[in-house]
């Protein structure tokens, strides 16, 4: 089967033969600060807007990393915030401008909050579909600042959280998501005042949803659903209810947004495929209304019939849009779609490893399925049956695939797997190969799509994540090959994710072998 396999990857690479070598770092060289130092050496030279899409990448990583001191990783980030407010009005100006007080609030909460309230108004986002609203930004950004801001204030920062939540919601669209993390902090006190306190919230959210555009924020239904789930176990029975019924309410009654949308929800009882996103949305919170109100989901069941599988558990629900009257490929809507679920199954390994199992053997693809895997990659013994045994189906498909980023987005997965299997001569062949073509992918769109953000470029995802895992395994010859590119935007990203992986292998204990000290140039 190895002989097989390695057949295979031949004729996947097309490429130069690979001579493996051995690298050795000197002591200290590739630690995460000297990883960003020298990075920033390359990011001090890029203007205009790619020196804020840079700092971005760069606060967000830098503000995690122990080794930099809390004084340098906040001046970062108020950089970040102070140039945010030089860019052309529109969306990734207010973007770039909440994404530095997110990085801030992980060091210093308390000035994150108080900038918080200088964020500007929502702009809509240019698309092919003309000017949208995906979110208010600052409502995302609020689901890390406000419980940031909590944990260093307690309880007597509420004030001040009630009070940018209602800023932010008389303006644009109510943090619903952010303050179900507040509820869920005030039900952890246990007395009567949280209690109250969280029934208030909820009724205030409540009050903005009644009122708000259904068909201006696209998310706001995401949020709400998500505020509910948070809500349950703190708020009274029938506060709770009152916004269930609400929420349903909206769904039934509201027009859905001009948008071809393409969900897919996985439960406990098998998987389901959705075209409209408010019969999706009702079907997530139909086991909430099956509880306060059985009689009106009686009735629904009947109207709808999927909903009668929605007594299962949600393991998760993954969805992708393409918005407006302009045509859309149904392949392209698919390939969205995968990463989407991608995304998904790679975050439920996290909360919960056994779901995660059962979703990945139901697959499509073995690069899903390999990411629905990825929690048995992290483990220190012997990789089980399972995923040796569709790593080996997924090394004889890749070569089959044809050339794109759904191909390389699915090699490296595949590489990461090979590690985990110690089928290293393979890992080393699938990362190289993600590199050449990942940086190819990059470069040629960069030629014809000048504008393009950095990290919305064709290879960029599947770039950082090989370059952050090897350097979180201490394989530095992918490092060094980083350091070999002509400097350059792609090499100063990629060397602060290089950075985010050796901040990682800081946290591993040491191992000898293969992984330590082999690699290939």
């Amino acid at each position: 089967m190895m002989r097989l396999m390695l057949l295979t990857l031949t004729l996947l690479l097309c490429s130069s033969a690979i001579q493996p070598t051995v690298v050795r770092s000197a002591a200290g060289e590739n630690a995460p600060l000297q990883l960003l130092r020298e990075s920033s050496v390359i990011g001090n030279k890029i203007e205009g807007n790619e020196r804020i899409f840079y700092l971005y990448e760069l606060t967000r990583v830098a503000v995690r990393i122990p080794s930099v001191d809390t004084k340098t990783a906040a001046a970062i980030c108020e950089d970040l915030f102070v140039r945010a407010f030089k860019m052309p009005d529109g969306w990734d100006r207010v973007a770039a401008e909440k994404n530095a007080l997110v990085s801030l609030s992980a060091r210093d909460p308390q000035r994150a909050m108080i900038l918080f309230l200088q964020v500007e108004d929502p702009r809509p986002q240019s698309s092919a579909a003309g000017l949208i609203f995906p979110e208010d930004v600052r409502a995302d950004a609020a689901i890390d600042i406000f419980p940031n801001y909590w944990q260093s204030a307690g309880r007597d920062g509420l004030p001040q959280i009630m009070k940018v939540a209602e800023h932010i919601g008389d303006t644009g669209e109510y943090p619903y998501s952010a303050m179900g993390l507040i509820i869920k902090e005030l039900g952890k006190i246990q007395d009567d005042e949280g209690r109250a306190e969280a029934n208030g919230i909820l009724s205030e959210a409540m009050g903005y949803y009644q009122r708000g555009s259904a068909l201006k924020f696209r998310n706001r239904r995401d949020e709400f659903l998500e505020l509910l789930q948070n809500a349950k176990s703190t708020v009274s029975n029938a506060q709770f209810a009152s916004a269930v019924e609400l929420f349903v309410d909206r769904l039934l009654n509201d027009p859905a947004p001009a948008e071809r949308y393409l969900g897919e929800i996985g439960t406990s009882r098998g998987t389901l495929r959705f075209t409209d996103s408010n019969r999706a949305f009702l079907f997530r919170v139909f086991h909430f209304l099956s509880e306060v109100n059985p009689r009106r989901a009686a009735r629904l069941s009947q109207l709808y019939p999927d909903l009668t599988q929605a007594d299962g558990n949600i393991l998760y629900a993954a969805y992708t849009v393409g918005r407006g009257t302009l045509p859309e490929s149904q392949t392209t809507l698919n390939e969205n779609l995968q990463r989407s679920v991608r995304y998904h199954l790679e975050s439920l390994q996290q909360t919960n490893p056994q779901a995660a199992l059962q979703v990945a053997e139901t697959q499509p693809t073995p690069g899903l399925r390999l990411a629905g895997l990825s929690v048995l990659l992290n483990t220190d013994g012997e990789p089980d049956a399972l995923t040796k045994s569709i790593y080996q189906e997924a090394m004889q498909q890749v070569g089959r695939m044809p050339e794109g980023i759904a191909k390389l987005s699915d090699m490296s997965q595949l590489a990461k797997t090979a590690y985990a299997v110690k089928d290293f001569s393979n890992f080393y062949a699938l990362s190289a190969t993600v590199f050449e073509k990942g940086t190819k992918a990059f470069h040629d769109d960069s030629l014809a799509r000048r504008q393009r953000p950095t990290d919305a470029r064709p290879g960029y995802p599947e770039l950082s994540e090989i370059v952050r895992f090897a350097a979180s395994n201490r394989e530095d010859w992918l490092v060094e090959r980083v350091r070999e590119m002509p400097d350059g935007i792609l090499k100063a990203h990629l060397l602060i994710h290089a950075a985010k992986g050796a901040a990682e292998a800081e946290q591993k204990p040491s191992a000898d072998g293969p992984a330590q000290v082999a690699g290939i140039k």
